[in-house]
């Protein structure tokens, strides 16, 4: 699909699902943003699998978060309107009868490492202004989009 948010070079783009990714929560931030929990699990070998938890949530990019409007059109022609933050955690070579506990562990590491940080008022703003801080140290990136 083309688009401003699916841009070669883009770091923040939607997030690539797999057919056999499964939804496992959704949860609504204080923030009012959405997390969606997946669970992108698969086999490596007949009792052996590979345990991974995606975290996707996608953030509205709004003016309000920067002081210069320039700085605003500048992030929307990178990422588009809507910013994807993601994160990953995987754990290799499970056992097939520990991937139940090995994906809750995983899943409860990052809720109570990283969901009030996600979920903080300021979250979406500091999020932007890190997109804006990554364009502009890393022009070379984006030349394709900024010329």
């Amino acid at each position: 699909p083309s688009g401003p948010g699916n841009r070669p070079g883009a770091r923040s783009r939607p997030m690539r699902r797999r057919r056999d990714m499964k939804l496992v929560e959704d949860i609504t931030l204080a923030n009012t943003l959405h997390l969606e929990l997946w669970d992108a699990s698969r086999a490596i070998a007949k009792d052996i699998v590979k345990v991974e938890v995606v975290i996707a949530v996608r953030v509205p990019l709004l003016a309000e978060y920067f002081d210069d409007p320039a700085h605003y059109e500048l992030v929307k022609k990178v990422h588009g309107a809507e910013l994807h933050f993601e994160y990953r955690k995987e754990r290799t070579f499970v056992h097939l009868d520990d991937r139940e506990r090995i994906f809750g562990e995983l899943v409860s590491d990052f809720k109570q490492g990283s969901l009030r940080y996600i979920g903080h008022t300021e979250f979406p703003r500091r999020f932007a202004l890190s997109r804006l801080r990554e364009i502009m140290q890393n022009t070379y990136k984006y030349r394709h989009i900024l010329q």
